[in-house]
């Protein structure tokens, strides 16, 4: 196995990734118990895909230096703070906004891949 697979598919914080979603869930259902159970699993899900996922992968460059905790915190605050500037300007080049769910969040994947190979 090389390095980047050993990196990316860390079953410790895989886990504590599943274990940060079931609780965001569970907070969910608890603040929205009038709505439909797979309503609610859509928006945490679709919170995960755009802000949690993309901080979690865009921090890996600090892997060493900060706790799986903190790295998804800051990266979170990250893409927050990308998000709309990227969005913004794909606007201004003329895509359309529905293609932005699924181009930014695997761009900012793919870029903190790439800046943790480039940081090896």
């Amino acid at each position: 196995m090389n390095a980047l697979s050993k990196k990316l598919f860390n079953i410790r914080e895989l886990k504590y990734l599943g274990l940060l979603f079931l609780i965001f869930y569970l907070i969910f259902i608890i603040a929205f118990f009038r709505n439909n159970l797979l309503n609610t699993l859509r928006v945490v899900f679709s919170i995960f895909w755009i802000l949690i996922i993309p901080g979690y992968f865009i921090t890996f460059y600090w892997e060493g230096k900060l706790g799986f905790l903190e790295r998804v915190i800051i990266g979170t605050a990250m893409v927050g703070t990308v998000l709309g500037v990227v969005s913004y300007y794909f606007g201004l080049f003329g895509l359309n906004i529905k293609y932005h769910l699924f181009l930014i969040p695997i761009l900012l994947i793919v870029s903190g891949i790439f800046l943790s190979l480039l940081k090896k």
